[in-house]
């Protein structure tokens, strides 16, 4: 079972909601979060649905190209003739004991009902790990012994690793140590199997503090054997709480508790600190205004001068200013030719208003979306970004106060700035409000290097003073390179609005022509004075906007009323663009090769080996093409002004048959 996550969705599930019950939200096929404990604070989980059985099949498809280009076989040829004879025979028995090993486990069984990665606290000495699997019925026995087999081999490589077999609540278990204490491995990774599922624990220590544990691995079999007094991370409050704010998955849900994480982090760093601090003779003293979280009291401190000791203060420090968000879920779901994710962001009930959580949540939101994007864009987004006055200011308040010679280092920092005569308040933050919109466009003028046409718009608090500082370091940059002997071109641009300037070099003039002004409220820069006027006529309603294009009509997700975030991307042309940028990639690193000397044997060995690598890459173009699935992506935020961001995107797969000659495509 293969899963796609929309890009944006993996982004706020590694970033970073009334309770219900679990069962209303939660289908029942996802099954292996019961046994996950409550205390792990990120959960991954995703489960066969059958809606995705065309999508599957297509990237079975993508997958057969690259085995039938030989590839793999290209770079394993590679890979032989940079060794010598005996090397090589050595490196294929390896290679071909790897390959037989892999071979042993059935990988598409493995997972083919379902796949859960968690991550947690298991003791106060490090973190724990845990990988679940339920595959294709009947397939336990089999992937199980499998995968013993790898770890047997894995034994065979140092006489301090070892494999001991044993069953736990009737529950298969294989343990692998490393090292050895009195109380058993030094580390320990634990694989077990009930039936279909197989799943595999591991504790790391972190620290001298740390250690030997198989808490996880005992915590989740005791729930797959229903012996166990603690919640699953499903059925616990936060989960619960959390997943009634989404709509219930169908392919996959994530969770990620921030705050029990950022907790977790800050009792580590305490702990560490009052370590080194005791074992340095130190007592560890209060600082009440260091308080990150309600699991952290005090942050360790030293009297004396130890450097390790500071660095957790400072640590703890961090982990207290970033302690804002509470947690996000993401829940995925496909439904025809659509995939449909849907995110919800929590920020910490009083803390909405503090100075980070300000500087990320609070942002201008958009009214009119379509203000600028003309009908014909390839794509747009809508950015609050981030207040960067606010974030400089957090960043020199805490160097100045929470880091050893803070004020002296924010002296030498703003002073190394004021000797080239920039600063950050008066020369950027003055008149920058950061709020974004990029918009891609078709070129309008096609140069011979193709590529397409840009506008990057930076919404400003005062377009007075942005016109000027913005003109103040072109003329700075054009004076500063003329005086280096270097041509910088800048001359009024033809643009149906005043102020505007373009940018030319004579090393790329042929590629891009660079246009830089201030409208409105927003500082334009765009890579041709054409793409500028385009969004220009849009704003004064001289041309139609994207709410009139009509694959985003069809497919994207157009808001209702202001929004935080907002994008679409036309990608019917994805493959032909990834291949596209390979042979680019292939052609220039050709002519760079046969460039390359090679006046001895060893330099002649080394062209040979790159021009080898190039026909690989050049090889890579005709599997790209085969990603041709996709029509679009588009999503949207809005904030509720008080806790929550909630974030829809879709992915849109064109119909059957779209690329067949006949097809009519949408516009």
């Amino acid at each position: 079972m293969r899963f796609h996550l929309n890009r944006r969705a993996w982004a706020l599930v590694l970033w970073v909601m009334p309770a219900v019950a679990v069962g209303a939200q939660l289908p029942s096929r996802f099954t292996l979060g019961n046994y996950i404990p409550d205390r792990a604070w990120f959960l991954i989980h995703v489960v066969e649905n059958p809606e995705r059985a065309w999508i599957e099949q297509e990237w079975a498809e993508v997958i057969e190209a690259f085995k039938s280009s030989g590839i793999d076989r290209d770079i394993a040829n590679l890979f032989y003739s940079l060794m010598s004879d005996d090397e090589k025979t050595k490196a294929q028995a390896t290679v071909d004991k790897i390959t037989n090993l892999i071979r042993g486990v059935r990988w598409g069984d493995l997972v083919k009902r379902e796949f859960a990665f968690a991550e947690g606290t298991p003791t106060q000495g490090g973190y724990g790990y845990i990988l679940l699997t339920r595959g294709a019925e009947g397939s336990g026995a089999a992937n199980a012994a499998g995968l013993v087999a790898i770890l047997k081999e894995v034994t065979t490589l140092s006489s301090k690793v070892s494999l001991v077999e044993s069953k736990v609540h009737d529950i298969d278990v294989w343990t692998l140590g490393f090292g050895s204490t009195p109380e058993g491995p030094a580390v320990a990774l634990d694989l077990f199997r009930k039936d279909d599922v197989i799943g595999m624990a591991f504790d790391l220590p972190m620290g001298k503090l740390a250690k030997s544990s198989r808490q996880t691995f005992e915590d989740v079999t005791a729930l797959m054997a229903g012996k166990s007094t603690k919640k699953s991370i499903v059925a616990g409050a936060r989960f619960q709480e959390a997943i009634a704010q989404v709509k219930p998955p169908q392919d996959a849900v994530s969770f990620f508790d921030v705050k029990s994480f950022l907790g977790d982090l800050d009792s580590l760093f305490k702990r560490v600190g009052e370590h080194v601090a005791a074992s340095q003779g130190h007592e560890p003293v209060k600082n009440g205004e260091a308080k990150s979280t309600e699991k952290s009291a005090e942050v360790p401190a030293c009297a004396g001068e130890n450097d390790d000791v500071k660095a957790m203060a400072i640590l703890t420090k961090v982990v207290s200013l970033a302690d804002f968000l509470d947690y996000n879920i993401t829940t995925v779901s496909t439904q025809g030719r659509r995939e449909l994710t849907h995110s919800a962001t929590r920020i910490q009930a009083g803390k909405e208003n503090s100075p980070i959580a300000s500087a990320f949540v609070v942002r201008k939101s958009f009214d009119r979306f379509d203000q600028f994007v003309p009908a014909d864009a390839t794509g747009f987004q809508l950015s609050g970004f981030v207040d960067l006055g606010a974030i400089y200011t957090l960043a020199m308040d805490f160097i100045a106060k929470d880091v050893p010679n803070g004020e002296n280092i924010v002296a030498q920092i703003k002073g190394a700035m004021a000797q080239v005569g920039f600063d950050p308040q008066r020369d950027v933050f003055d008149w920058w409000s950061g709020e974004m919109i990029n918009i891609e466009l078709p070129a309008a003028v096609v140069t011979p290097m193709g590529g397409a046409d840009s506008v990057t718009m930076i919404r400003v608090k005062n377009p007075q003073l942005a016109a000027q500082k913005i003109n103040t370091a072109l003329d700075f940059l054009s004076s500063k390179m003329q005086s280096q002997g270097q041509m910088l071109m800048i001359a009024p641009a033809k643009v149906n609005a005043d102020g505007f300037r373009e940018v030319t070099h004579p090393m790329f003039a042929m590629i891009a022509r660079p246009v830089i002004g201030v409208y409105g409220d927003w500082l334009m820069i765009g890579t041709s004075a054409g793409a500028v006027n385009k969004c220009l006529d849009v704003a004064a309603g001289k041309s139609p906007s994207i709410k009139e294009n009509k694959r985003y009509i069809a497919e994207g997700l157009i808001p209702k009323g202001p929004v935080q975030s907002a994008s679409f991307q036309d990608t019917s042309n994805y493959g032909q663009e990834l291949a596209g940028a390979i042979g680019m990639a292939g052609f220039v690193g050709g002519m760079v090769v046969a460039s390359m000397p090679d006046h001895d044997a060893e330099s002649k060995k080394a062209k040979k080996a790159i021009q080898s690598a190039m026909s690989i890459v050049m090889k890579l173009g005709p599997v790209l093409q085969k990603i041709d699935f996709y029509s679009s992506e588009s999503s949207l935020t809005t904030y509720d002004g008080k806790l929550t961001l909630l974030t829809e995107s879709v992915i849109t797969y064109k119909e059957p048959g779209a690329n067949q000659p006949g097809h009519a495509q949408k516009p």
